[in-house]
């Protein structure tokens, strides 16, 4: 079996576990498969434009090279496992209704690392990634420029209080 890669920008993020579980989808189910049939790799750059979109975030392929989404690259250890549960968390499934509001499609990503006297390099990653691209409109959405849904929605603090 051949690996293959996913890369996860959103409330897929591990950190972001503890948003996802307030989604109506149910984000747990998709944390779950993540656990179970992937290896996080790192975190990793998509040349890409991060949008809120409310509860969660949506992401779009830019030819801009400033555009960058940060996000995390999994090696998917049972693949059609993994992508048969997060495609339909997802619900961009033939049967799933349309329009979708994300679609898998391959990406090249770029994996982040520690360079000389601690800067941080940016070096393109060998295979082809999967990616859940948003689909619909981003119009009325606010861009989170800093392309990092971490630093709008930062982790939940289980000792403090909301």
């Amino acid at each position: 079996m051949t690996e293959e890669y996913l890369f996860v920008y959103g409330t897929l993020r591990p950190e972001c576990q503890q948003h996802s579980q307030h989604l109506p989808k149910g984000g747990n189910i998709a944390h779950d498969a993540l656990q179970r049939y992937g290896e996080a790799m790192g975190q990793t750059i998509w040349q890409a434009q991060l949008f809120d979109l409310g509860r969660y975030p949506g992401a779009q392929a830019s030819t801009e090279p400033t555009d960058q989404v940060i996000g995390e690259l999994f090696c998917l250890k049972n693949p059609q496992a993994a992508l048969a549960i997060l495609d339909e968390y997802e619900a961009c499934r033939a049967e799933d209704p349309l329009p979708h509001e994300y679609e898998r499609c391959e990406i090249q990503v770029y994996m982040r690392q520690q360079g000389p006297n601690h800067a941080s390099q940016a070096k393109l990653w060998p295979n082809k990634v999967w990616v859940y691209e948003y689909r619909l409109s981003t119009i009325g959405h606010r861009r989170i420029l800093t392309g990092d849904y971490t630093s709008v929605y930062p982790p939940i603090d289980n000792n403090k209080v909301y």
